[in-house]
């Protein structure tokens, strides 16, 4: 009887399983943190209450006050985006999710029940902390169970939610400026809400999978594949082949990325390794140089400029939010149809595009009494984030992870969120000034630097769409880092076992 030999075939099938999609959503609760916890300081700081219960109204260094309530998170993230590798390598993935959500919830009950702006402050630094620990930590462990053809649109999952955490945070900010009865207290609620997704993940992780990637690093081979079967379980039996096949590219890769060195200072002592790191920090860096989290911090000052009043500013950003998730929903469906770098370029020169629009406007008719004009304004806003949620948000999330090899994919990913963290940290930081004494010059910052930054994408960075994580490394010039090639692998199904084919690359 002939037996049914099975070749690789990971580019072309790979069926996502429910399961998949659910340890996925699940571990989007930490998205929808993240974006919380950056989005809430926008309604926070349009709240008249907050603004009187600090002093912020009165104070002789207001502008400075609050430059600093979105530079100390940003301070905190760049310090949260490094610490959170420590122990997403040694405990697991899911441990790194874990630490940086309790961070959250910590900081999210002092900030509500803070009595002066300094303890605000402090949490608000510790905030940034767990924030940016989880932007970090989690498209690093979905790209980890994802198959490799859909990866980007399971990761894109991750610029869905945290956007859905953007608009919450809107609209909780909203509801209770809203409430009239109780202005004292109106900013507090939204600030505790803080701590809800949070404490959804770290319950969620009690039934969540570990990485297969990292534990197959560890030795721990049989948990890998148990994992690995459940993850793209299927009642199709070239699925099950898949599996084997996925798993036995893990395992050897996992063998041979387990004795390299995978310190920090590892990315960058060897040429290829100081590439990825570069295309990694520069794709996280220019992608904030947009200006994207500048427009949704202060979003209620840009509307102010425009000429609206707080209960307009504070219902735009949140219609800001909302249609970047939606927009973001539908760009999981296209993501992973296109070259990586060039898709994110495209998205960048189309931002710049917006913004131009917007500088123009602002210059010539801010202020004025040109309604029609004011409105342009806020529809090129509204335009600027579909383009950074159709070719930016979630792209950017899924290219990072990927191009750093396995035993240094939470090191490598955790600098570039650094570096990005620290261009949001220098660009809001400087934000209310700019705004205030330059106007419409500063919106040339996100201008020029992103136009030059998509042209480099586009000529240079390599693309890594479809591409197995096992294999990224052939990309860069390691070739010889490669264990073994997806099209060198077949599966027999009649006596399920491996077979390779040493000349096929």
């Amino acid at each position: 009887m002939s037996t049914e030999f099975i070749e690789h075939q990971g580019t072309k099938r790979q069926v996502l399983s429910f399961y998949t999609v659910i340890v996925s959503v699940a571990a989007c609760c930490g998205s929808i943190s993240f974006g919380y916890a950056n989005s809430i300081i926008s309604t926070t700081l349009a709240q008249p209450s907050f603004l009187e219960y600090m002093g912020l109204n009165t104070a002789h260094n207001a502008t400075e006050l609050l430059s600093a309530t979105n530079g100390l998170y940003y301070a905190g993230a760049c310090l949260g985006a490094l610490a959170g590798p420590y122990i997403s390598d040694q405990w697991g993935r899911k441990w790194g999710l874990a630490f940086a959500s309790v961070i959250l919830i910590i900081s999210a009950a002092f900030m509500a029940g803070s009595v002066n702006i300094a303890m605000f402050l402090v949490f608000r630094f510790w905030s940034g902390f767990g924030a940016f620990g989880l932007l970090m930590s989690i498209p690093v462990y979905i790209s980890e169970i994802a198959p490799p053809r859909i990866r980007a649109g399971i990761v894109d999952l991750h610029g869905v939610f945290f956007n859905l955490g953007f608009a919450f945070a809107c609209w909780v900010g909203y509801g209770f400026y809203c409430w009239p009865t109780h202005k004292l207290v109106q900013w507090r609620p939204p600030l505790a809400f803080q701590a809800l997704f949070p404490s959804i993940l770290v319950t969620s992780l009690l039934f969540m999978p570990e990485s297969p990637r990292w534990l197959a690093l560890k030795g721990q081979n049989d948990k890998a594949l148990k994992i690995l079967k459940r993850l793209h379980e299927s009642l199709d039996e070239s699925e099950d082949s898949f599996v084997m096949m996925e798993f036995y590219q893990t395992k050897r890769q996992a063998a041979v990325d387990s004795a390299l060195p995978g310190g920090f200072l590892d990315l960058f002592r060897r040429p290829s390794y100081r590439k990825r790191t570069f295309v990694g920090a520069f794709t996280s860096s220019i992608t904030q140089c947009s200006g994207v989290l500048v427009i949704n911090a202060y979003g209620p000052i840009i509307y102010s400029m425009l000429g609206f009043d707080t209960s307009k500013q504070i219902i735009l950003a949140g219609c800001w939010v909302s249609v970047a998730a939606f927009v973001n929903f539908w760009a999981m469906f296209f993501v992973d149809r296109f070259s990586r770098p060039k898709f994110i370029a495209v998205g960048l020169i189309l931002c710049a595009a917006a913004l131009s629009v917007e500088a123009a406007i602002v210059s010539n008719f801010v202020p004025s009494d040109n309604h029609d004009a004011l409105n342009a304004g806020v529809a090129t806003m509204f335009l600027f984030v579909v383009f950074y949620s159709f070719f930016i948000d979630g792209s950017q999330f899924a290219y990072i992870p990927e191009v750093f090899p396995n035993h240094l994919r939470a090191k490598g990913s955790s600098f570039a969120i650094f570096c990005g963290g620290l261009v949001d940290l220098i660009l809001t930081q400087c934000a209310p000034t700019a705004f205030k004494d330059i106007g419409w010059k500063y919106y040339l910052v996100f201008i020029i630097t992103t136009t030059c930054g998509a042209v480099l994408m586009w000529i240079t960075f390599p693309d890594t769409n479809r591409k197995p994580l096992e294999e990224i490394a052939a990309l860069f010039g390691d070739g010889d880092e490669v264990a073994v090639f997806e099209n060198q692998i077949g599966y027999n199904t009649q006596c399920h076992e491996i077979k390779i084919e040493k000349d096929s690359k």
